[in-house]
């Protein structure tokens, strides 16, 4: 029997647990039948060596998530971002491993965040007490939209558009930085933010967007990242395109924050394919026409083709 379409959550400890038992019972039987050295065996014993080794399992980590095959993986580049996920957090260098096999030089956004522009998130501290009851979700998506409907209570904003003069209020923005810049460099892979732990509430914003709508999702994307999923240990914070858990979990916050589902449903009417009222929504909130459709199709309201 073949399966399609399934939509299902697994945590990653549960996963390895289960294979690791399946490859025991597997080698069990194995030597059950008086067979021992064989291939399998071997290789699942060097597997375990290198789990606890940290350096080598943490090599072994990134090489994977760059799409490589064991010991296939660019050395030099790889220690690098071992190196950089000292200074900025393990967790980060992960994500931003999980892009492509096209291992990023992270110099040039380390100094560029050094120098990008300063954010406070008011009432930090509290904001994440607030969203800390939505790591129970099952769902990456689930909890960010929910994160995002609770901050937006919380800041009195429920309803209605966030027009850049209350984000601006509310993340002690510079005037007019979330105006379209075409000077931005979109040479950085991703955007990022820098933070000096996780107990700040300011942290610098590099964006790569050069529009309106895409610099504000961004903003919307990595305050919800230090508020809601970001490690302690993690300095930076990217937002990549990658198809992780956690950017999984910012894109939802901020569709939810700039977007509320509520405000959508009520607006769309009875053809949620209309490209004019999808326009005017997007319009309106002031996000891509793309975050509409996105938000429509994921729900199932819309049959659309992303």
């Amino acid at each position: 029997m073949y399966l399609g379409n399934v939509d299902a959550s697994l945590p990653a400890d549960d996963f390895v647990a289960a294979l690791d038992s399946f490859i025991d019972s597997v080698i069990a039987r194995l030597r059950d039948r008086g067979l021992e050295k064989t291939p399998l065996q071997e290789l699942w014993a060097l597997v375990r060596k290198e789990r606890r080794e940290p350096s080598t399992s943490e090599f072994r980590r990134l090489e994977a998530l760059l799409g490589f095959d064991a010991e296939e993986g660019p050395h030099s580049r790889i220690e690098a971002l071992i190196e950089a996920g000292k200074r900025l957090g393990s967790e980060a260098i992960a994500e931003v491993a999980a892009i492509s096999k096209e291992v990023p030089d992270l110099s040039d956004i380390e100094e560029a965040l050094q120098e990008a522009d300063r954010v406070a998130v008011q009432d930090c501290a509290s904001l994440r007490k607030h969203v800390a009851g939505t790591a129970g979700y099952r769902y990456s998506w689930q909890r960010g939209e929910e994160a995002g409907r609770i901050v937006r209570s919380v800041i009195g904003q429920a309803n209605g558009p966030l027009d850049d003069s209350i984000l601006e209020d509310w993340l002690s923005l510079p005037t007019n930085v979330l105006q379209q810049d075409p000077t931005t460099s979109r040479d950085f892979p991703f955007a990022a933010a820098l933070r000096g732990s996780a107990d700040s509430d300011e942290m610098r914003v590099l964006f790569r967007s050069s529009f309106h709508s895409g610099r504000r999702f961004e903003i919307a994307r990595l305050v919800g990242d230090h508020l809601v999923s970001a490690p302690r240990d993690d300095r930076m914070m990217p937002a990549t395109q990658a198809k992780t858990a956690r950017q999984s979990t910012q894109r939802a916050f901020a569709a939810e924050l700039l977007l509320p589902w509520s405000d959508l449903i009520g607006q769309i009417g009875d053809n949620p394919d209309d490209e004019e009222r999808i326009e005017d929504i997007a319009f309106k909130y002031q996000v891509s026409p793309l975050v509409v459709r996105t938000r429509l199709v994921s729900k199932g309201i819309s049959e659309h083709s992303l």
